[in-house]
């Protein structure tokens, strides 16, 4: 029997190594993107006073926020958001660009319209009055050098191209792997949030386009092997969402590549998913997204001289609380029907609900009745876990679900994603005849 006490200090060097090296690439990665946004805040604001003009000229054309289908809140855009983020983009400079970038400044229009101020800004050169300094803003390190080349709705075009082209791949990529289960449960969650609205605001892309992008590198799970390779794949994800992201949908980036992760190792007939490997891989990517954050807030502060304790308890505070004390726990269940609702197609009348519930109730007692003669407990049960983290957000931040419900619910697409993963765990594998992904090995030796 080997020695418990000698074995200590190995596992505890690793352990530290393992840590060590987190570190390093955490700073190596945030020195990486705050020299993104400080090299294009040395583009000239003469290189897109045209296109930002222009941009500004087509976003006053719309409401700043308006619905593409009348009655459809899921169908909402936000070019509110977008206004904001072209005029912090402005505002950059080149004189003093960790300055301009810490401090996220723009011009704010003092009736609210900041599509119109926007486009005063650029074309009388006011001078900002606003700072928007608790977010990177880091899209801007996309958008900037974009808008040297593209006004905004080419920009949009250009996005939803690319979008178009990751899910479109991913799609094929699970085909032509016979992943019957996770490609049924992409389509779902990519329609049922409606992902064809997501393009026509910037605020609503980043996130989506990162899960994407994380969904390709689990399937090609090159360096995802190890579990020191997938802790360090979490913590970047964090990081880069926390990076992009406006507070909007940034549990997709830890939510659906996760399943995906514990879907692929299962069906490759690897050791079941435990609590402890798991809660690993999401402790990274809190880390990267707060650790982050909190990065943010400590070099704004030593840049800005500015005390940002009771701006983010502010902050944080309006976010998480309620609307009217006296209704709190209404405004709770509230926030959660908003989002549910928003779902594809409960929006679409009495009709496309029913059938969209006919169709739900046809396939759970599909699964109920060609169900497994063993059940892998401790999958459904992690589906189950992840598929509810969506609805502890809301209840957390219900004010911020309760408000912007009309793109949070997005974040619901995790949600889909696992209860496909959970019905195709309930369900006989036979039906599927799905080969072991990158194995030639049948489903039959993941161990039912």
């Amino acid at each position: 029997m080997r020695d418990c006490a000698a074995e200590t200090p190995s596992v505890l060097k690793r352990c530290m190594w393992g840590v060590g090296k987190a570190l390093v690439v955490f700073f190596a990665t945030a020195a990486l993107l705050l020299t993104a946004l400080l090299g294009v805040a040395l583009i000239p604001r003469a290189a897109i006073a045209h296109h930002l003009l222009e941009s500004a000229e087509y976003l006053c054309q719309d409401e700043m926020f308006f619905q593409v289908v009348d009655g459809v809140a899921g169908s909402k855009i936000d070019r509110y958001a977008d206004a904001i983020l072209l005029g912090i983009a402005w505002q950059y400079d080149a004189q003093d660009p960790l300055r301009s970038v810490m401090a996220s400044s723009y011009y704010h229009e003092p009736t609210g319209h900041e599509n119109s101020g926007l486009r005063e800004t650029v074309a009388n050169n006011l001078p900002a009055n606003q700072e928007y300094s608790r977010y990177w803003h880091g899209s801007i390190a996309l958008v900037r050098p974009l808008l040297t080349l593209l006004p905004i709705q080419g920009i949009y075009w250009l996005n939803a191209a690319v979008m178009l082209l990751l899910a479109g791949a991913l799609l094929v990529r699970l085909w032509r792997r016979r992943a019957w289960v996770p490609l049924v449960g992409s389509m779902v969650a990519l329609v049922g949030t409606s992902f064809w609205f997501v393009p026509l605001s910037l605020e609503y892309t980043w996130t989506p386009l990162v899960m994407l992008v994380q969904l390709h590198v689990v399937l090609s799970k090159r360096s995802l092997r190890s579990m020191e390779g997938r802790a360090l794949f979490f913590l970047l994800s964090g990081m880069v969402t926390s990076y992009l992201d406006f507070l909007t949908t940034e549990l997709l980036t830890l939510l659906v590549p996760l399943a995906l992760m514990l879907w692929q190792d299962q069906d490759e007939g690897k050791e079941p998913p435990t609590v402890g490997r798991t809660a690993i891989m999401a402790a990274s990517w809190f880390c990267g997204y707060a650790g982050m954050w909190a990065l943010k807030w400590i070099l704004a502060q030593f840049v800005l001289g500015s005390d940002f304790q009771g701006t983010v308890g502010q902050h944080i505070s309006m976010r998480s609380g309620s609307l009217r004390a006296s209704t709190k726990s209404e405004q709770l269940c509230e926030a959660l029907v908003r989002n549910v609702s928003c779902l594809f197609p409960l929006e679409y009348g009495t009709g496309a609900t029913m059938a969209a519930v006919a169709v739900v109730v046809c396939v759970v007692v599909f699964a109920v009745t060609h169900r497994r003669r063993r059940m892998r407990a401790r999958m459904i049960a992690c589906y189950g876990i992840i598929g509810l983290i969506p609805f502890v957000r809301f209840l957390v931040l219900n004010n911020h679900a309760f408000i912007h419900y009309f793109f949070t619910y997005r974040v619901l697409a995790a949600t889909l994603f696992v209860v496909v993963l959970m019905l195709g765990e309930l369900t006989d594998e036979e039906l599927f005849h799905v080969p072991s992904l990158g194995t030639n090995r049948s489903r039959g030796s993941s161990g039912t």
